[in-house]
């Protein structure tokens, strides 16, 4: 399967063309492990994908918790929003996050220590 960055033109486009339709599907999360718009206290996802449907959540080591994943629009540096996944991370207990504005993609790892930066690249066309 093929995606061509620049079919995004903002924050929507990358969730609706980028992560529900390509990225979630070929990491293998079929629509029954992810939610889109999740409200967890003081924090809003993007996208929560989850190991299993288990609720309510609780959250720690155990939790289902998988990946968290935040999108921003296309024209937006990712450097700012660094500290909120993050947060996120640390907060939520996930053990990955995914940040990416549909042309550069983050992803972080959460340690017992720290989290980390593990992967990034810039999407090109070709």
């Amino acid at each position: 399967m093929f995606f061509n960055p620049e079919e995004c033109k903002n924050e929507r486009e990358v969730e609706s063309k980028l992560v529900v339709q390509y990225l979630l599907p070929a990491l293998g999360y079929a629509p029954e492990h992810w939610n889109q718009e999740v409200t967890l206290g003081n924090i809003r996802l993007d996208f929560l994908v989850l190991t299993a449907q288990i609720l309510p959540i609780v959250l720690g080591d155990d939790s289902p918790l998988s990946l968290v994943v935040e999108a921003k629009n296309p024209r937006h540096n990712l450097n700012p929003h660094l500290e909120q996944i993050k947060r996120y991370l640390t907060t939520l207990r996930s053990p990955y996050g995914l940040l990416t504005n549909g042309k550069d993609f983050r992803i972080l790892e959460r340690t017992a220590e720290e989290i980390e930066l593990v992967f990034q690249c810039r999407g090109d066309r070709d």
